[in-house]
């Protein structure tokens, strides 16, 4: 996006493609997100990855299916909203051939792009935070569970504790309104009975969430908590 030099389809830049349109099974997305908490350079190329998906939906390159998640699964945070923006009024730009306003963009873009590669780099990392969720945190009781989230926090992993030992099979990830899914994902129980479901913190700006664990289409736990930064 905007100046940047355009990736190859390699097999790295597909995973990264498909962990940003939440397409990448559980071990995957966690290798991922744990080289991007350790890797600056590595960061980078997802940064690069990203901006390269962004430009591949704003001019209609994108496949059906990766469009359709594209709008689902990753437009879901007003930072995310603003990067399409800025791409979109580069490539209006551009297209008009306005030599000024595209290196004025460019300019903007590399300095936009380097301040976020300084700040991944050389923040105080917590790339991964943790919230035990039990049978109390539900619709109704005094308070619902609350996460503070980190600064550069990639994934947070909840710890869920039904109220017995129920076969769980999958956990899906809703608002507290439940009108929308964000994910869902297949989980095991282990053997203190509880639940490991580690969600991308990008997926959940602040409010409130409800986790829902089910067996064979029935759900057999809720979950609600809330989200706040600090």
């Amino acid at each position: 996006m905007s100046g940047k030099r355009t990736l190859p389809i390699d097999s790295q830049n597909d995973q990264i493609i498909r962990w940003l349109l939440g397409n990448l099974p559980q071990a995957e997305r966690e290798e991922l997100e744990r080289r991007v908490s350790e890797d600056c350079d590595y960061a980078e190329l997802v940064e690069a990855t990203e901006e390269e998906l962004i430009d591949r939906y704003a001019t209609g390159a994108l496949p059906p299916s990766d469009q359709q998640r594209f709008e689902h699964y990753y437009l879901t945070t007003k930072e995310r909203h603003r990067k399409l923006e800025f791409a979109r009024a580069f490539l209006k730009s551009a297209s008009q051939g306005t030599s000024f306003a595209k290196s004025l963009l460019k300019v903007a873009a590399l300095l936009l792009v380097g301040f976020f590669l300084g700040w991944l780099c050389f923040r105080s990392p917590e790339p991964i935070v943790t919230l035990a969720l039990r049978p109390g945190n539900v619709r109704g009781a005094e308070q619902a569970a609350t996460l503070e989230i980190p600064i550069g926090t990639v994934a947070i992993d909840f710890q869920l504790y039904p109220d017995s030992r129920t076969e769980v099979d999958t956990a899906s990830l809703l608002t507290a309104s439940l009108q929308r899914e964000i994910e869902r994902q297949q989980v095991n129980v282990s053997p203190d009975g509880s639940v490991r479901y580690r969600v991308a913190a990008s997926l959940i700006p602040p409010g409130e969430y409800i986790i829902s664990l089910e067996r064979t289409g029935q759900v057999t736990a809720r979950f609600l908590f809330t989200i706040t930064t600090k």
